[in-house]
This record gives C-alpha cells, structure tokens and sequence, in this order.
C-alpha cells in the first residue's frame, strides 16, 4: 500500500546546488513544499548556518526564526524547512544588511551583499499567462494574469509582458515595475544546464526545428557559448546589470586560466 510522501532527504540526494558536503551526515534537511522549485531554492536552515553563519544549532536556527530575526523578501519565515529561491532577498534585521541569493559559475548558491535600494526588489521570469475569475457584484468577470517562476500570480499585468519575459517586482508593494525582453545586447543569467551561473550578451537568436529558441552569447572575456532560452533569464542591458553581481561577474575560467591566476597572484604577493 502506498504510505505518502518523503519526509526524509538524504545528502547524496539533494540538489547539487545547495553544496553539501557528503561526509558530514547521512540526511540533510527537506524543504517544504513552497513558491520555488526544489532546484532553484535552498531551505532557510542552511541560509543560517552556511552562507550566513549566524547558526550553529537547530536551536539557535529556531530561535532566529521564531523572533523573526531575519527576513526573507520582507516577510517572516515560519519554519526552517521553508524554501529560499533564486533572487530573493535575505535580510538581517538588526545589522541591516541585505543579500540575494544568486549562482555562481560553480553551480552551486552563494549569497551576494546588495544595497538597501537594491534590497526593494527582486527579478523573475514569466512562467505562463492566463486568466482568473473575480466576482464582481452578481458577475464573474475574467482578468488576466500572468504567473512567474517564483510561483507569484499578478492580476491585470501589463498586456505586452509576454512569455520567458523578466519581470522586476517590488518587494513591498508585490507589484509588477519593469518587464524586460529577450533581445539583441541584452545581458541574461543562465540557471540551469551546463552553462549555470554564467552571465553573457546576447548576440543573436535562433528558432529551432523543435520549436525551442537557442541563444548565442559572449561574456565578459570575449568567449562565445549558448544555451536555450528556457534556461536563461534577462538581468540587464545596455552593458548594465540590474543586480549586483559577484566578484567572478558569471565569467567560467578553465583549469589552465585559473592556474595561471593563481600563479601571477602569488608572484606579486612575493613581490
């Protein structure tokens, strides 16, 4: 007889992305069931404890939570399975200090210092439109509604933001701002496929026989790669990003690039 759902994760088993080590333990903590998808987000537990540090216990992580000590996207999390996704904003309240949760070129989450004024928004991608019932009065009227990947729904949005779009929502006020299309020059994020946590400008794009779009792109250090556009979304233009980036800006070194790196930094260092 079937017995329900998982409630155990163990560590091999869990997402690549959140960077476990293996050998710690055999389990690691199952996320809850929320807005993000299992590979974009990582659970509040290890927010605390391994990007942030400022846990060491389940004790001291419930007791950050329970007095609402950090935030994410402005609103509480009740429990420390609950899910942090791609783009969100983590606050700590008392030290005001902002991050946003991002990938980097290893694949893996790491935590990147915004502004206050950056700490307003976050960035999503349109996931599918349609149209929703409301009453009004004795009538069921329909709107329409467009949904993103961060599982938010927005009602009466903007007619020309259309599908794969990136959308700039305001955080405290869960309004659309911006929408922002796939277009020649603009500078798109890759998260997911091989290619993940790279940044590059598009330079062309191309339908193909399967109905899928590939996107040509060039990165900071003039190297051409692509993906699908399924697995990117747009994060600036006109040589301008709209969140702060890391220190690798999504530029993937090989081997040989980063031992020559490393070289040249110890050379001046014995300098």
């Amino acid at each position: 007889m079937p017995s329900g759902g998982h409630r155990h994760l163990k560590r091999l088993a869990a997402p690549t992305k959140w960077g476990l080590t293996k050998s710690i333990g055999k389990y690691a903590i199952r996320p809850l069931p929320g807005t993000h998808c299992k590979e974009l987000s990582i659970p509040m537990h290890y927010i605390l404890t391994k990007f942030l540090k400022l846990a060491h216990t389940s004790k001291e992580v419930h007791y950050i939570i329970e007095n609402g000590l950090v935030v994410v996207n402005h609103k509480r999390i009740l429990n420390h399975k609950s899910v942090v996704g791609l783009f969100d904003v983590i606050s700590v309240l008392k030290s005001n200090e902002h991050y946003r949760l991002i990938l980097g070129v290893n694949r893996k989450f790491k935590l990147q210092k915004v502004s206050s004024e950056e700490a307003k928004y976050r960035l999503s991608k349109v996931k599918s439109k349609g149209f929703d019932k409301i009453k009004l009065g004795e009538k069921e009227v329909e709107v329409p509604m467009t949904r993103t990947t961060c599982g938010y729904n927005f009602r009466l949005a903007d007619p020309s933001i259309d599908l794969n779009n990136t959308v700039k929502i305001d955080i405290v006020g869960n309004k659309l701002i911006e929408s922002y299309k796939f277009e020649k020059g603009s500078i798109v994020f890759i998260y997911s496929g091989s290619n993940t946590g790279r940044v590059g400008t598009i330079k062309s794009m191309e339908k193909q026989p399967d109905g899928k779009t590939l996107i040509q792109l060039v990165d900071g250090n003039m190297k051409h790669f692509s993906t699908l556009m399924t697995s990117a979304m747009v994060i600036g233009k006109d040589e301008k990003t709209f969140i702060t980036l890391d220190e690798e800006k999504g530029i993937k070194l090989t081997e040989y690039e980063k031992s020559n790196l490393k070289y040249e930094t110890s050379q001046v260092a014995e300098e």
